[in-house]
């Protein structure tokens, strides 16, 4: 009696098993651009601006306006701009071409 339980658990975990494997392997396409996903100053400009806006505020985020890129080994540094005659610091953040990825975000002083 126990022999058939164990056999039937057995089987149950192998049908697991490989139905879980089927269906990992039919969910792992992804598209991705040969220019990676953020392949432009605009398409970077345009993430920062919702996440720098969520993380400072969108008051503080206008009067930094516009945003700057720039691209260096791969990865967009986004800025905001410093009003004339104004002393501080602005909204930055590091967003890796490839895969989009939020590398960092921070504010000067």
């Amino acid at each position: 009696m126990f022999g058939n339980k164990m056999k039937h658990f057995f089987l149950l975990l192998a049908t697991l098993v490989s139905t879980t494997a089927v269906l990992s392997a039919q969910s792992s396409h992804n598209y991705k651009p040969a220019d990676g996903y953020v392949s432009d100053a605009s398409t970077a400009i345009a993430i920062a601006q919702i996440i720098l806006k969520k993380t400072y505020g969108e008051d503080n985020m206008t009067r930094q306006m516009p945003l700057t890129a720039s691209i260096k080994s791969g990865i967009w540094t986004v800025e905001g701009t410093l009003p004339k005659n104004h002393v501080g610091g602005v909204a930055l953040i590091e967003i890796r071409k490839d895969d989009g990825k939020i590398l960092r975000v921070t504010h000067g002083k």
